[in-house]
């Protein structure tokens, strides 16, 4: 389970995530979506690593990953794809994260079939 609890971030004097929570549970897809400046590629980077944050938690399974840098997640599953950038022209997200052996929203397998009924959304 990838489980981020009260994660405040700033950007200098802006407080962009305000005590944000998100829980993605194994062998399930969650959708972060939400009106452009909420903080969702905030979130999504904070979870990486790629960004600081001030306070709160981010957990992968049983390891707390807050002080792990972006490649320490990396290496137990956990990545990012960023919108509008193709992995190769063939490939759909799902599979190319797949590929990269990425298990934070599969927990170590995928489901057997990928649906809208498989996904859970979470909107900011």
């Amino acid at each position: 389970m990838l489980e981020a609890r009260g994660i405040n971030q700033y950007y200098g004097g802006s407080h962009t995530l305000r005590g944000t929570s998100l829980t993605v549970a194994d062998g399930s897809c969650t959708c972060v979506m939400g009106r452009n400046g909420v903080g969702k590629t905030t979130l999504l980077r904070a979870i990486m690593g790629l960004i600081p944050i001030q306070s709160g938690s981010v957990r992968f399974g049983d390891r707390e990953l807050i002080g792990a840098d972006a490649s320490d997640r990396a290496r137990v599953g956990i990545g990012y794809v960023p919108q509008g950038r193709a992995v190769s022209s063939s490939s759909s997200r799902l599979p190319a994260l797949l590929r990269c052996g990425l298990r934070a929203f599969f927990s170590m397998s995928p489901p057997r079939e990928f649906s809208q009924a498989s996904c859970t959304s979470w909107a900011m």
